[in-house]
């Protein structure tokens, strides 16, 4: 479980991050002061840029009038470092969740760093992925999802990138984009 210790930990910043987001929405005082101080202090490691990158794309963008001066900046830091290497994500039959939450990330980033050309990179690989599985339904499986392994849990993982990109992405068509695909 989660513990105050824990947010200096890089293997759990995908979990803190997300802990922080939940503090984040509750408002309370102490809630909002404890999210800062995990953001401010979380320590990630780049290989973690798909997930992690679509949690601190949202906590900035959905709380920014909660963050403090040092959570907002050590969540910048983390998303311009992780962008280079979410944008080279591929989808692949085994594994398509931290492809498209990378990219989602992508999208993301693009708000927090307000550049637009990433933006239009992150939807472009979502829109390539979804060609992907009208591909795979079409001619290789005939199933008409992505594969993820045959797992159950890997959808809802996707879902809820999904939702949390939509939910926090600033309005115009990127956010329509997002609601219809969540």
């Amino acid at each position: 479980g989660w513990s105050e210790t824990t947010f200096d930990v890089a293997g759990r910043a995908r979990e803190s991050t997300w802990y922080a987001t939940m503090l984040l929405g509750r408002g309370a005082d102490g809630d909002v002061a404890l999210a800062n101080r995990i953001l401010a202090n979380l320590q990630i490691h780049i290989a973690d840029e798909s997930h992690t990158l679509v949690s601190a794309g949202h906590a900035y963008l959905k709380y920014t009038e909660h963050l403090g001066e040092a959570a907002k900046a050590r969540l910048r830091q983390y998303i311009r470092d992780a962008v280079p290497r979410a944008n080279h994500h591929h989808c692949d039959f085994g594994n398509t969740n931290h492809p498209l939450t990378a990219w989602l990330g992508v999208l993301l980033a693009g708000q927090v760093l307000e550049i637009d050309l990433l933006c239009e990179m992150g939807w472009g690989h979502i829109e390539d992925f979804l060609g992907w599985i009208d591909w795979q339904h079409a001619v290789e499986r005939g199933m008409g999802t992505y594969p993820e392994y045959n797992s159950p849990t890997y959808p809802v993982i996707d879902l809820m990138a999904a939702s949390m990109a939509a939910d926090a992405c600033r309005p115009g068509p990127f956010k329509e984009k997002l609601i219809d695909l969540e």
